[in-house]
């Protein structure tokens, strides 16, 4: 070893510095977390509303797509780093939400849980069993930066 040991007060500086880097990184994986509580909510009031009134929610759906984007972005734009299992955790919340989501649709539509004979709940319930994938990806965010 050629290095010179770094002394105290260096060693403790740097300590510091890990541990608010370390922070901003628990912070910016809690920030992926409501991501996707913002994607599961939009989608139960998207649900909700087509629940209600089928044939009369085509701008307030677009409403909720924008404020959805919108808070999306504020977030997006606010953090600049995530840690690699943070992202992956999005991701694998995200991708079977979609997968899921599909299943949950095409068997609704196959089994003619969803028709015009049948009552507007139908879909919403679908759409609650749709956003699980979500709510486990949520508590495995939170449960991680924490």
């Amino acid at each position: 070893m050629n290095q010179a040991q770094p002394s105290r007060s260096a060693a403790q500086a740097a300590l510091a510095e890990a541990a608010i880097r370390t922070s901003q990184v628990r912070r910016a994986d809690r920030q992926l977390g409501w991501m996707l509580a913002v994607l599961a909510s939009m989608d139960l009031v998207i649900a909700g509303l087509m629940s209600a009134a089928f044939h009369v929610v085509g701008p307030a759906v677009l409403a909720v797509y924008l404020v959805a984007i919108a808070l999306v972005v504020v977030v997006l734009v606010r953090v600049r780093v995530y840690s690699r299992t943070g992202l992956q955790l999005f991701s694998v919340s995200a991708t079977p939400f979609t997968l899921w989501n599909a299943l949950v649709s095409g068997v609704s539509l196959a089994a003619r849980w969803w028709g015009p004979a049948q009552p507007g709940y139908h879909f919403g319930i679908s759409a609650v069993i749709g956003v699980l994938p979500l709510l486990v990806g949520i508590w495995l965010l939170f449960r991680k930066s924490s």
